[in-house]
């Protein structure tokens, strides 16, 4: 019986603990700044070529690139049109 109510208990405590997965938000733009070393930041959550641009600050060693795992969002169906019967 204590070892059913432990489980539960770490059971509980498992899920209230739990944080919850960071959204990725995706873009069709990204920027790319480079740290030195070798080594490039990327964020790839412009939503267009001026505002990569203005968040770059003229800081040098940055550049803004298309993303290639963008999928741009699909589109919503468009509604028919009842056609009307004449009699």
């Amino acid at each position: 019986m204590r070892i059913a109510m432990m489980a539960g208990l770490l059971a509980a405590v498992g899920v209230v603990g739990a944080e919850p997965g960071l959204a990725r938000v995706e873009g069709p733009w990204c920027l790319h700044t480079t740290l030195g070393m070798d080594a490039v930041s990327s964020r790839c959550d412009m939503p267009s070529y001026e505002t990569c641009r203005a968040a770059m600050g003229g800081t040098s060693g940055a550049s803004c690139t298309q993303n290639p795992y963008y999928a741009q969002p699909a589109a919503a169906p468009r509604a028919r049109k009842a056609s009307r019967r004449s009699y």
